[in-house]
């Protein structure tokens, strides 16, 4: 749920959020949150997350018409002669409340809040927060140890083989 850095890309329809919140997307009986920004447009003219659903402005499916639009860092959305649209839906989940995780980063809360005063850029998506170089040390210490566990169980099975051999059971 942590933020990352945002990379610049020449699509009007990728968006990025920074600090707290979710795009909100009407999918196939729900709705759903993510910060997945790379967007596009449908054959009506809709804000789309394809395969999920339509990207959802303060009045509903959120219409821009064609790539001639603009998204201020505030979420209000402006058509190509400036004309207000509407302001894009980010919300979070309410305190406490139950959150249920779906394929691609996208999530379905029980009770979301608004979020006032976003900060969306346009022209821009959030790149992964994974930490390459966490990961990679977490997982040579995940193979050390088990190494480890690997050459104990051989000195067990080793020490065993002795005592039954002294035992005299073959």
């Amino acid at each position: 749920f942590d933020e990352s850095y945002l990379k610049e890309t020449e699509n009007p329809y990728d968006m990025a959020l920074v600090g707290r919140g979710y795009f909100n997307i009407a999918g196939n009986n729900a709705t759903y949150l993510t910060r997945n920004g790379n967007f596009n447009i449908d054959a009506e003219g809709y804000l789309v997350l394809e395969g999920i659903g339509r990207v959802q402005g303060r009045n509903g499916d959120l219409r821009v018409g064609g790539s001639d639009y603009t998204i201020t860092p505030h979420g209000l959305v402006y058509d190509n002669e400036g004309v207000f649209v509407d302001r894009i839906l980010v919300t979070a989940p309410a305190e406490g409340t139950a959150i249920k995780k779906f394929d691609n980063g996208m999530f379905v809360a029980d009770a979301a809040e608004d979020i006032d005063a976003p900060t969306v850029y346009q022209n821009h998506l959030e790149q992964s927060n994974v930490d390459m170089n966490e990961e990679y040390t977490g997982l040579i210490e995940a193979q050390r140890a088990l190494q480890a566990c690997a050459s104990a169980l051989k000195m067990v099975d080793k020490i065993n083989e002795k005592a039954a051999g002294l035992s005299g059971i073959s």
